[in-house]
């Protein structure tokens, strides 16, 4: 593997990009959303109100029909079907150990010298921690507001990625250097490591 190390990671990337497609597939036939559903009387509770007054009768249907259902917007969607989530599943897991064997070999091979060069960039400035610190605080504003139910689950995973994407972006030499700090380091060396291209 190690020998064309290059031209086997980039087509593993087409593998896991063709079980990416199976997975959003299955997602797509086996998530079922939650849908609100409207309050309904018991029986009993109909029973009662045909004992009671006119009066009370009009203030219980106004209350039943005019009360808005609460619904977690936030909920998870869930797959009930075993079958799909066993399927869901063992795609995952392909799709996990191939994007894991990539990981390893990355950091194997490219990533000291990515670091290498951006602690180089890193030693002439300054340390900038409070540009570092405002830019890490998004992860610990992530899970307040998903705590709090005010954050959906896809603004959870996206909004670090952007914001540290942007950061690792903006960190390198070619736009305003890499602070000299151990976590900007990481995040820049992160995103040359991203971006970097296929050699054959």
């Amino acid at each position: 593997f190690l020998k064309q190390d290059s031209k086997n990671l980039v087509l593993s990337t087409y593998v896991n990009l063709f079980l990416a497609l199976i997975i959003n597939c299955l997602l797509f036939i086996g998530l079922e959303v939650p849908s609100p559903q409207a309050p309904e009387q018991s029986k009993a509770q109909l029973g009662n109100n045909s004992l009671n007054s006119t009066f009370s009768i009009i203030a219980n249907i106004t209350k039943v029909t005019t009360e808005k259902p609460k619904v977690d917007y936030h909920s998870i969607p869930q797959i009930l079907d075993p079958a799909l989530s066993l399927a869901l599943w063992s795609v995952g897991l392909m799709y996990f150990a191939l994007a894991f064997i990539q990981f390893v070999v990355v950091t194997l091979t490219y990533t000291p010298m990515d670091h290498e060069r951006t602690y180089i960039d890193s030693k002439t400035q300054d340390m900038r921690w409070l540009e570092t610190l405002a830019t890490m605080a998004v992860i610990p504003l992530v899970i307040v507001l998903r705590m709090f139910k005010l954050l959906h689950m896809s603004g959870a995973i996206g909004l670090p990625i952007v914001v540290l994407y942007t950061a690792g972006l903006c960190w390198t030499p070619e736009v305003s250097h890499c602070p000299r700090n151990i976590i900007a380091r990481f995040v820049a060396t992160a995103y040359v490591s991203i971006k970097r291209q296929a050699i054959f």
